[in-house]
């Protein structure tokens, strides 16, 4: 018994050191998916002021949370095993926004929650980031995506900003990322305007849902035009949300869109959640954004224009009453005409095997008929033989 525990062990040892190879002491390595031979590490609150050099090969996940990363002057993110790096945590260390750069290109799940990123590009992330934690850093500033560099992730992306300083949303901050946005999170920041078009480019896929998190801000009000490229030009999405909630809204003119929208999507079967109050004006303080009346926003500049829009875009979408009463009369009709045809068609194979039957059953009895009389006149002819052999 011992022998074979030995023997499994020294086994077992001789598959994994070429997997795990050397492990830091600081450390833990693990087997983190067998089937293609990777390796998962976990380096978290370890005291780490710098990256351990002796690390395995062929990485997909790292954990480095919680630690002393980015207090030295000459830290500097190194990983040579990032040809397979799939997933890095570093939360809770003191990394800067230069350091991002240095991240591999090969990193979809990204967490620098609690770091001191103070300004943030999107140029900077991975190509291949489908996750970005970027939670409690105190950053005031996010940069959009330019146009050398576009996110090359097939599936939708989720990003967090929350708990942090961002003012403003600019626009055209996610216009030129070339990718399909499932999740945004700028609840709880200073956020206090949004410009138009600032969310271009963040429309999901056909038949996937956007949710976008608001909560916990400064915003008296979110412009029309802010969501228009992303969210009313795409009409493929299935479900879209948008978290206003603890913001003091103001629902005057330049909030009208909001029951307008409602209906429109309603129209035309999509699915729209917008959460929130308002704040003012007094009459309307404590009402839900999705039961503003859009008849309140009637004498608005804005009411005839936002109208107008809605209904060019509902009738694009929605037939004409005279196309729906064509489909509802000619739509019975065409229904008692197949069914008609497929009981002539019916009928008339039931015909067919009915003559079919007639036939050989009269083609029976002639033949029958034909036998007797053969018979008959048999019979007939030995009467006759016999007669006369007898009378010679």
């Amino acid at each position: 018994m011992v022998l074979s525990t030995v023997l499994v062990i020294l086994i077992s040892a001789h598959f994994l050191y070429p997997i795990l190879g050397k492990c830091p002491d600081e450390c833990h390595c693990y087997p983190f998916k067998w089937g293609d031979a990777s390796v998962g590490v976990d380096c978290k609150s370890s005291n780490l002021q710098t990256i351990p050099t002796n690390l395995p090969w062929r990485i997909s996940k790292a954990d480095f949370s919680m630690n002393k990363l980015g207090t030295t002057q000459d830290f500097k993110i190194d990983l040579p095993f990032s040809p397979s790096v799939k997933q890095l945590d570093f939360s809770a260390n003191f990394l800067e926004s230069k350091h991002i750069k240095d991240i591999p290109d090969s990193v979809e799940i990204l967490d620098l929650s609690a770091n001191s990123i103070t300004d943030f590009s999107l140029d900077d992330l991975p190509r291949h980031i489908r996750g970005l934690n970027l939670a409690k850093n105190g950053a005031n500033i996010l940069n959009g995506c330019g146009r050398g560099k576009k996110l090359a992730s097939k599936e939708q992306i989720w990003m967090r900003f929350d708990y942090n300083y961002i003012p403003i949303i600019i626009a055209d901050t996610f216009a030129n990322c070339g990718a399909s946005f499932g999740y945004l999170d700028f609840s709880s920041n200073n956020l206090h305007t949004i410009e138009p078009h600032a969310f271009r480019g963040v429309a999901p896929r056909e038949n996937e849902s956007l949710a976008i998190d608001l909560s916990y801000n400064q915003l008296e009000t979110i412009p029309f035009e802010a969501l228009q490229d992303s969210i009313f030009e795409n009409l493929g999405f299935n479900h879209f949300s948008l978290d206003l909630r603890k913001n003091p809204i103001v629902c005057s003119c330049n909030m009208s869109w909001v029951p307008m929208a409602a209906e429109y999507y309603r129209k035309i079967g999509l699915r729209v959640t917008i959460l929130g109050n308002c704040f003012s004006p007094l009459e309307k303080s404590g009402i839900l954004l999705e039961d503003l009346n859009k008849l309140d926003f009637k004498s608005c500049s804005q009411y005839n224009w936002l109208k107008a829009e809605m209904k060019e875009r509902t009738d694009q979408r929605v037939m004409p009453f005279w196309q729906v009463c064509i489909v509802v009369l000619a739509l019975p009709a065409l229904v008692a005409a197949v069914v008609l045809a497929v009981g002539i068609r019916m009928h008339m194979k039931d015909y067919r095997r009915y003559k079919d039957y007639i036939t050989i059953k009269k083609q029976r009895m002639m033949a029958q008929k034909r036998r007797r009389h053969f018979r008959a006149s048999g019979a007939m002819g030995d009467v006759l033989l016999n007669s006369s052999n007898k009378h010679f």
